[in-house]
């Protein structure tokens, strides 16, 4: 029973290795593909734009990573958060929609993953001045980080975008507290060196 336990465990570890190993190598081929686009020697020349790479990138993405839905989140969150700091959250939108639906289906509702997602589709819903619904993701996302006692950078995340968005309703009590609770947080926090 013991060796059934380690053997399972030994399958899961090695699992979760190729699954990150599998992560890696769609991210190093979108930074490869894009140091390439860079080149005013190559095929796209030397107008081709970050915004283009993405459009180009995300095209068929769910079919290249056909059965690797881990990895199809990571790179869809990537490009999402890409999109949303160019200032395309009209493109940043969707692809953040199906990293948050991957993770939710492989991770559960209350994973730190999700939350991740959801502070990630909080801010692009920020930039697009959807402020009460970005404050609803936002909130559920530390919900589920504090239910889950999580590492102080993710909730102080959390808090930033929290804040930006309590600014922006011009709630100025509520930003000063959530200011407070996050330099708290980096002031106890033992990540903080």
């Amino acid at each position: 029973r013991n060796q059934t336990r380690l053997l399972q465990q030994a399958e899961a570890s090695q699992k979760k290795s190729q699954t990150e190993a599998a992560k890696a190598t769609a991210i190093s081929d979108f930074l490869q593909q894009l140091l390439r686009s860079a080149n005013p020697d190559a095929l796209k020349g030397s107008e081709y734009t970050v915004r283009q790479l993405l459009d180009d990138f995300s095209t068929g993405l769910q079919k290249q990573l056909a059965g690797q839905p881990e990895v199809e989140a990571t790179v869809r969150a990537t490009i999402g958060n890409a999109y949303c700091r160019l200032g395309a959250t009209d493109k940043a939108q969707p692809q953040l929609e199906r990293a948050l639906a991957l993770r939710r289906r492989l991770y559960g509702e209350q994973s730190e993953e999700v939350a991740q997602s959801l502070v990630d589709h909080a801010w692009n819903l920020f930039e697009q001045s959807r402020s009460t619904e970005a404050e609803a993701e936002v909130r559920r996302a530390l919900d589920i980080y504090r239910k889950r006692g999580a590492d102080a950078l993710p909730v102080i995340n959390a808090l930033c975008a929290l804040q930006g968005i309590l600014g922006q309703q011009q709630r100025f009590k509520e930003v000063e507290a959530v200011g407070e609770e996050a330099l708290a947080l980096a002031r106890n926090s033992p990540e903080r060196d």
